[in-house]
């Protein structure tokens, strides 16, 4: 149905994972739930990577061909990665993500 699985990455809260398959398609899951929560398509080959920007507002996307994609993430997903990425700084938890730069706003 949505073509064979190929690469899975993770945001950097951990709150959701990025997928790409063979139908060259992107898709969006809730991590703990396994809800797929959106899918995106425009890339003319396979998408060979993906990545969250640490800001937790863009989704990067490159294909087979060279293309990059840059996909704003809706402003609930980002309030709710940032939310986590707050909780884990308070338990103390290793980030590569700066914290100063979220702002207020999520």
């Amino acid at each position: 149905k949505g073509g064979s699985l190929l690469k899975v990455q993770l945001d950097p809260s951990g709150l959701f994972a990025v997928t790409s398959g063979s139908d060259r398609r992107v898709r969006l899951f809730d991590f703990f739930s396994g809800k797929l929560l959106c899918v995106v398509g425009g890339h003319a080959e396979i998408v060979t990577g993906m990545q969250i920007t640490h800001d937790c507002r863009r989704l990067i996307t490159v294909a087979g061909d060279g293309n990059v994609f840059v996909w704003r993430l809706h402003s609930s997903l980002v309030r709710a990665m940032h939310a986590r990425l707050r909780e884990l700084k308070l338990m103390g938890a290793p980030s590569i993500v700066n914290f100063d730069l979220l702002g207020d706003d999520g």
